[in-house]
């Protein structure tokens, strides 16, 4: 077909009456109608064209004529012939320099004018649906019939020239498109009999599937929360990292329960200490991967001299658990390699079939192991994961175990001056870490501290005593923060914001925030700066969304740590929010 020709014989009426047919049906088009004649909107046209640079409010108030009834609905529907004239030399490529100088028309106008060219049974398809209609258009400023573009009358996708198809390329396309769909049919019905199976990751609410048929690809949803994955295998993996993590926390809450009624037995309760603390989680391991992939870089000699820097500097109760664990590691698997990208480096593992933290307490008698861990991670020794249950060590460190045990022989340097029978009935030495070269101190295993009762004290070196002791008594052991992982941890800033925002309850963005507050800020504060707000939210000073929520809390809790003063409130607020139930010792 030859576009050109086509487009300079296309007939316009048809399209014009239906554009008539649909304006005149218009409220405003028929309250003109009842009281003016129809012939007004011809010479409004007529008239346009005798000047197309004439203002358009005036011509309007000519014909008295609502200024809601678009000019250019009028000029196309009532058209001239010298409107006419200007669709042909339009479509015919003219220049918009040339179309402006012809007609005299601002060019802001020409576009409103435009009547697209409909072609019906076209030689060519659509790329997308395969239809054969399309409206036809061109930029006002294209000289060329190949930057005519094709609208599909099935789709709308706009395409040029070049995209069209075939009859022989539709049918291809479209016996590929069947075949593909029904692939597509076929594993979206394997993906939603996975997920009756499965539950949402983050919050363990039914997931449900999006199809989208067009681009054959799809989005998994969760019913409640905002998690979104557009791959099954990924939400597979990621549901059962949780089942690990929760099935893991189950196996160290029963550990801490284990160990409380053990030391229940040797104690009485009021006497017994437990130090709370977070599990190791797989994030705190980004600088160590981070030092692992440099050192892949560096020769041994290069690497060890580096390592045993690092290693000098840990304290005696440090080095005694990595020698521990390197051991571990070296009697139990072989070395595995990791990448980093072309970078490769060889590593060790150690994972037990108990919890590693009480594992490793059980095996070296280390109370605070969790502590000991995160201070090697620290230095950069080693990966752990209480979720995965592992310790990776890296091959220089088992190479360099025997170099790493002499740096833990004991001085013989005995304090003479220490004279307490505590001191000399330990012969001198910190009863957890085996050090004497250190300063000792008493430290108390039942709350009276009876200095009397000499069965009731032992001796610490300074390093395990700032470790192991609380108010000079010696803590039974740790537990992890969460007293139950399948809860969520209660905030207190959470219970006031939805006092007043009940719709925040379960904003997974919000909750986030108050968890960062209330550990960088004083929960005080972090009430005083929500109540602020709140109010300004509901006085509509401030706009009411989420982000401003945040943003607008978050900067009043900055401000006020920069200067080191707590956040100011007015006296009415006080009141008018009920402040003193919630902001623990100033309204005493």
């Amino acid at each position: 077909m030859d576009i050109n020709n086509y487009i300079q014989n296309y007939d316009f009426s048809n399209y014009i009456k239906c554009l008539k047919d649909d304006f005149k049906q218009r409220p405003n088009v028929e309250r003109y109608l009842q009281n003016n004649l129809e012939e007004n909107f011809r010479k409004f046209s007529e008239e346009f064209w005798e000047n197309p640079n004439i203002s358009i409010d005036l011509l309007k108030e000519r014909y008295n004529i609502n200024r809601q009834i678009a000019y250019s609905d009028i000029i196309k529907i009532y058209s001239s012939n010298r409107y006419m004239e200007f669709l042909k030399s339009y479509y015919n490529n003219v220049t918009i320099d040339n179309l402006i100088k012809e007609f005299a028309i601002p060019y802001n106008r020409i576009e409103n004018l435009i009547i697209p060219v409909i072609i019906n049974d076209s030689e060519k398809y659509c790329s997308n649906c395969f239809n054969n209609s399309f409206e036809i258009n061109v930029s006002i400023n294209s000289s060329s019939q190949e930057k005519l573009t094709y609208r599909c009358q099935q789709c709308n996708r706009i395409q040029v020239y070049p995209e069209l198809l075939t009859k022989e390329d539709a049918d291809i396309k479209m016996a590929k498109n069947v075949k593909e769909k029904a692939e597509f049919d076929e594993e979206i019905l394997k993906c939603e009999a996975i997920l009756e199976e499965i539950k949402c990751p983050k919050c363990q609410e039914e997931l449900y599937i999006n199809k989208l048929d067009n681009s054959f690809e799809y989005l998994i949803r969760c019913k409640k929360c905002n998690y979104v994955s557009n791959n099954i295998e990924e939400t597979i993996e990621a549901f059962q990292s949780w089942k690990r993590r929760a099935a893991m926390m189950i196996a160290i809450k029963a550990k801490e329960q284990e160990l409380i009624e053990k030391t229940l037995e040797s104690k009485k309760e009021k006497d017994i200490i437990f130090v709370k603390e977070d599990i190791i989680e797989n994030s705190e391991n980004n600088k160590t991967l981070a030092f692992f992939q440099t050192t892949s870089k560096m020769d041994n000699i290069q690497l060890w001299r580096e390592v045993l820097t690092r290693i000098k500097s840990c304290n005696r109760l440090e080095k005694i658990l990595l020698s521990k664990i390197i051991k571990l590691a070296n009697g139990q698997t072989g070395k595995k390699v990791i990448s980093f990208g072309a970078e490769k480096i060889s590593i060790y593992a150690y994972m037990p079939k108990d919890p590693l933290v009480y594992d490793l307490i059980n095996k070296t008698k280390i109370i605070v192991v969790r502590q000991m861990l995160r201070r090697l991670m620290k230095r950069n020794f080693i990966v752990v994961s209480e979720e995965g249950n592992y310790i990776l060590i890296p091959e220089i460190l088992i190479n360099n175990l025997e170099a790493i045990e002499k740096l833990i022989t004991v001085a013989n340097d005995e304090n003479k001056n220490i004279k307490y029978l505590i001191f000399q009935r330990q012969d001198f030495t910190c009863m957890t870490c085996g050090e004497t070269g250190r300063p000792l101190k008493i430290a108390y295993l039942t709350s009276d501290k009876n200095i009397n009762d000499l069965g009731s004290m032992v001796a610490l070196c300074d390093q395990c005593y700032e470790l192991m002791t609380k108010n000079e008594i010696l803590i039974d052991g740790n537990i992890t923060f969460e007293v139950d992982f399948l809860e969520k941890k209660k905030l207190k800033s959470l219970e006031f914001l939805i006092q007043y925002h009940p719709e925040l309850k379960d904003n997974e963005t919000v909750i986030k925030s108050l968890e960062n507050w209330e550990n960088d800020f004083n929960i005080n504060d972090v009430i005083k700066a929500l109540t602020i707000t709140i109010d300004r939210i509901k006085k509509n000073k401030v706009e009411g969304t989420v982000g401003t929520l945040i943003s607008y809390t978050s900067g009043i809790l900055r401000r006020t740590a920069e200067t080191g003063d707590s956040v100011n409130i007015y006296g009415n607020l006080n009141e008018q929010y009920d402040l003193e139930k919630w902001i623990e010792g100033v309204f005493d």
